[in-house]
């Protein structure tokens, strides 16, 4: 069982009430497109709830199914990647990997001299 709170009916009306517009129909806040009687709503919280956001009908939305799965993803995400920010970062399992050593020889740069030994050859063989 989860410990969240259960959006009242009550809320749902006020929700409902407050978010038609002047020709009272209801749009879905995520894509804009109108949620006609007998589809299925889905309630969403604009602050979550796991982020100290209110509990109340002024904090809902009404959206579509899919619409608030994807936002959902979206919020799940963000709150895990909070609280692993707010742990200090992600913690590695296990010893510390090495890294590998670097190459022991490098390339030297070619110098002044080695572009004007290279010019004259080129000149030579023309």
């Amino acid at each position: 069982m989860s410990n969240r709170k259960a959006i009242t009916e009550r809320q749902k009306i006020d929700c409902l009430l407050a978010r038609a517009n002047a020709h009272g129909r209801l749009a879905c806040a995520i894509c804009d497109r109108l949620i006609f009687p007998g589809q299925v709503i889905e309630w969403d919280h604009i602050h979550a709830v796991c982020a100290d956001g209110p509990h109340n009908y002024e904090n809902l939305r009404p959206l579509h199914r899919a619409c608030h799965t994807r936002k959902s993803a979206l919020d799940i995400a963000l709150n895990a990647k909070t609280k692993r920010i707010a742990n200090g970062g992600r913690k590695r399992k296990g010893p510390k990997m090495k890294s590998r050593p670097f190459q022991k020889t490098h390339r030297k740069l070619p110098t002044r001299a080695d572009r004007e030994r290279v010019l004259a050859m080129r000149e030579r063989r023309e």
